[in-house]
């Protein structure tokens, strides 16, 4: 007779990742944190014990049932926070946290950093919240959202969940013509940014419109901006890439449509089967922490979460970077994207229309106009142009 397991379900979020990653294991959140300053490692893992007994998502294990798709979540056992210290110089060390991603998300690892800091200079915290409430009032509150129609990119192979190749190009540097043109046209730099990735995408399909998922925090209320737990996810912003539509104008709608997104019930949800859409993320900078004597500075956040297909990542520090699933697109196919994106860009004027943007170099104009129209050497010269596709039909 098997043994009974207390244990609580996923919430809606866990449930999706989980099966995203088809029970392989989601990946790892990472921070990598520079301290300046006495530290002492006794006193450090002891303040991080405390840390992971107030947090119930920092003590989840996760129990497989028979006949349930995806595993309960029990508390005890092992901190599923796993940290090391390393020494860099005089009063200098690196601090390196990480957590399953069904346990924490990015956000969640900033907010360990800081209550560390503040028991380290003894500090009382305030009563946490709770991640398996949430969990409970989530799975009672979510609304579930129609999957949108995922879009297909040139060259690309069929998604196999069960072969994802996480990889990333080298981090772009953004041109400062367009944060000037954001400014001019009254939007945040990420809305631009999304805008240009739309419309890329919309070009490469040939399609009017593009349908990116935006990476949001997921934290509708003022007690949950201090949580512990999963709540990233990608919310679907729908943009109308009609190349008639002034640029301006449509950069206004695009924030519109990121806020309404935003906006949308606290918690939704897509069916098991939806595939994972293209994703778009905006990463402001964390601002160090100083407390008793004590700084620390965010040298690294990263978080992997749903396996996508394809993401454009916006820092703070003003780079691109695109990361991309090696197993279902060619590296060197993506490596042309960024270029194609930084192509749109160099478009941006006053008065520009979205058919104004061209997502070619010249260097790349040429290679297709000129190069690739280019007759072979003494293929056609003399020969009649149905002789030239009776040539070419012998050859296939």
């Amino acid at each position: 007779m098997s043994e009974a397991i207390e244990g609580y379900r996923l919430s809606p979020l866990q449930k999706r990742h989980w099966l995203a990653w088809a029970g392989r294991g989601p990946p790892l959140v990472r921070a990598v944190v520079e301290i300046e300053g006495a530290v002492d490692r006794a006193d450090l893992g002891r303040a991080l014990e405390v840390l992971v007994s107030r947090r119930d998502s920092l003590r989840f294990h996760f129990v497989r049932q028979a006949g349930l798709r995806v595993p309960l979540q029990a508390l005890g056992g092992a901190s599923r926070l796993e940290w090391s210290l390393a020494a860099l110089g005089e009063g200098r060390h690196r601090l390196d946290l990480s957590a399953p991603v069904l346990c924490a998300d990015r956000r969640s690892l900033a907010v360990v950093v800081g209550e560390l800091a503040a028991l380290l200079a003894g500090t009382e915290l305030e009563e946490p919240t709770s991640y398996l409430a949430f969990s409970e009032w989530a799975l009672e509150s979510a609304t579930m959202r129609a999957a949108p129609v995922p879009i297909r990119l040139p060259f690309e192979r069929p998604l196999e969940r069960e072969r994802v190749e996480p990889s990333e190009l080298p981090a772009i540097d953004v041109p400062g013509a367009w944060r000037e043109f954001a400014r001019e046209a009254l939007v945040p730099f990420d809305t631009l940014s999304l805008g240009l990735w739309a419309v890329l995408l919309a070009r490469q399909t040939g399609s009017p419109a593009a349908t990116v998922g935006e990476v949001v925090e997921g934290r509708p209320f003022p007690e949950l901006q201090s949580a512990v737990g999963l709540f990233a996810h990608s919310r679907e912003v729908a943009v109308d890439c009609d190349g008639r539509r002034d640029v301006a104008g449509f950069l206004g709608d695009v924030e519109r449509s990121r806020r309404e997104a935003r906006d949308r019930a606290p918690v939704e949800v897509t069916p098991d089967e939806a595939g994972t859409p293209i994703h778009f993320e905006s990463r402001a900078p964390l601002d160090p922490i100083e407390s008793n004597g004590l700084r620390f500075t965010f040298r690294r956040l990263e978080a992997e979460l749903e396996p996508a297909r394809l993401g454009l990542v916006v820092s703070g520090a003003g780079e691109l970077s695109i990361r991309f699933d090696a197993a279902a697109l060619e590296p060197a196919y993506v490596e042309s994207l960024g270029g194609q994106l930084l192509a749109l860009g160099r478009g941006l004027r006053p008065g520009a229309r979205l058919g104004d943007l061209d997502p070619l170099s010249d260097r790349e104009r040429r290679r297709l106009v000129v190069e690739t129209n280019r007759p072979g050497p003494g293929r056609a010269r003399g020969r009649l142009a149905h002789e030239l596709f009776e040539a070419s039909a012998a050859e296939a």
